[in-house]
């Protein structure tokens, strides 16, 4: 039976068959994660129960045409056996007009997720749970590298995959043909409909880089930006790991460690944050995935950092370090190794102050940080060694750092025996000094207001 019902602003025509689907895509979508009725497959991009069927048809139909027990043979198979899998999968691209050189990157990256997907230690992998993470990433790489070539897996993709799989695990109601679909769409949704996988990327320490034409790659930019928002928070710690040295010098440091593998705790460690909370970020994220959805993802990962341990800032004084050269560098591979599971195990109560203040700002603001970055502090690109690695040169931004824009932190000195012999160079190393205990007496005063930044 069905009824036709005509409005000055619509002509539909409803029967029992397509109800449940008019009125899921014609009702406000509810935007809370923690609802036991959010639709994942909305915020994906699936707007009815049609859409989401013929999705789940079209995944299937992919995943059937892979090779028998191809994860079970990456994982666990003889050189070999491998490598009979490799000929093929390059035979089968070949007949798609596929070239040599896609199958082989295809198959590089599927070696390495094939290893990277059991090491998850928050989750036990069973064969079930394995397979399904392994056909995931083989769609999505078999997709992507037809557009770049050179956009292969990275290493960290696989614990944000193994905590989408942990939320989706967690819904009694759906069918594993579901989850793996929905995987599927969210994994591919984040990395990169939502560019997540541009902040994962990090500068190769023995691989060649492209100067990018002397422009600032995205996963630079996210580097310079933990960076400073990470200082602007924690202006103690800061100031003691530059104390004694000169503006290039620390513009250096800063340079060299926004260069480097900075902040790769994140992804190394964002499986340590409860199911309950990275459900509530990752549903927020795609909610407003047109509206700022990878600032808001940024807010929400640098926020873990800023405030570890103290609302206000921690001074982060318990690591010690012999190397001179770079104490920046050094600060943040060292908390990045052994402070990172502690970080991402903090209540999401407990980071939301610094989340809502660095998402109100950005909302606002992200524009404005981009052209500090790409024309205040951005000077130069420069080869740093015979083989092509790339050092991208900056000066640290010190008037948005002290500024009192999104946290009203101040500089408040700290007791240490260093302090007097260090100041001429703590305050810029610029004026003249007239008489020690009046000299002194200002610089106290000078940096119990704010940090001063050369």
């Amino acid at each position: 039976m069905a009824f036709n019902t005509q409005s000055p602003i619509h002509n539909m025509n409803i029967d029992f068959k397509n109800w449940f689907d008019f009125k899921n895509t014609h009702v406000e979508q509810i935007k809370d994660p923690l609802d036991e009725q959010f639709n994942w497959w909305y915020w994906c991009g699936f707007k009815s129960k049609e859409e989401k069927d013929n999705a789940i048809l079209k995944y299937n139909e992919f995943k059937n045409m892979l090779p028998t027990n191809l994860s079970k043979i990456l994982r666990n198979g003889s050189d070999s056996d491998k490598e009979k899998v490799l000929g093929r999968l390059k035979k089968a691209a070949k007949s798609e007009g596929e070239t040599d050189k896609y199958i082989e990157e295809l198959f590089k990256g599927t070696k390495t997720f094939s290893v990277d997907i059991p090491r998850d230690s928050t989750l036990v992998i069973t064969d079930k749970i394995y397979k399904m993470c392994f056909n995931v990433m083989f769609a999505i790489y078999s997709i992507e590298l037809k557009k770049n070539i050179y956009d292969n897996y990275l290493q960290g993709e696989n614990f944000i995959l193994t905590q989408v799989v942990k939320m989706l695990l967690s819904y009694k109601d759906k069918s594993d043909d579901e989850i793996e679909c929905l995987l599927f769409h969210i994994q591919h949704t984040l990395l990169f409909k939502l560019h997540l996988k541009k902040m994962i990327f990090t500068m190769p320490e023995r691989n060649k880089i492209s100067s990018n034409d002397g422009k600032i790659p995205q996963f630079v930019f996210f580097n310079w930006l933990f960076l400073v928002m990470f200082i602007k928070k924690n202006k103690n710690k800061f100031k003691k790991l530059i104390n004694g040295k000169s503006e290039k010098q620390v513009d250096n440091m800063f340079s060299e460690t926004v260069s480097s593998s900075l902040w790769i705790g994140w992804f190394q460690h964002i499986n340590k944050i409860n199911n309950t909370d990275f459900r509530e970020i990752i549903g927020n994220v795609l909610v407003n995935r047109n509206r700022g959805g990878i600032s808001m993802f940024f807010a929400y990962m640098i926020s873990y950092w800023c405030g570890y341990e103290k609302l206000n800032g921690e001074l982060w004084d318990d690591i010690t370090f012999n190397n001179n050269d770079n104490k920046l560098g050094s600060f943040f591979n060292m908390h990045a190794q052994l402070k990172g599971k502690k970080i991402f195990e903090q209540s999401l109560t407990l980071v939301n102050h610094d989340f809502n203040n660095i998402y109100s700002y950005f909302k606002d603001n992200f524009e404005k940080i981009v052209l500090i970055c790409t024309e205040e502090s951005f000077t130069n690109t420069t080869t740093v060694d015979e083989d092509g690695f790339y050092k991208w040169n900056f000066k640290l931004p010190r008037k948005f750092i002290k500024n009192k824009k999104i946290w009203n932190v101040k500089f408040t000195r700290a007791i240490h025996n260093e302090r007097t012999a260090h100041i001429g160079a703590i305050m810029g190393g610029r004026r003249k000094i007239k008489s020690k205990k009046k000299t002194l007496k200002k610089s106290n005063r000078k940096l119990n207001r704010t940090i001063k930044l050369r």
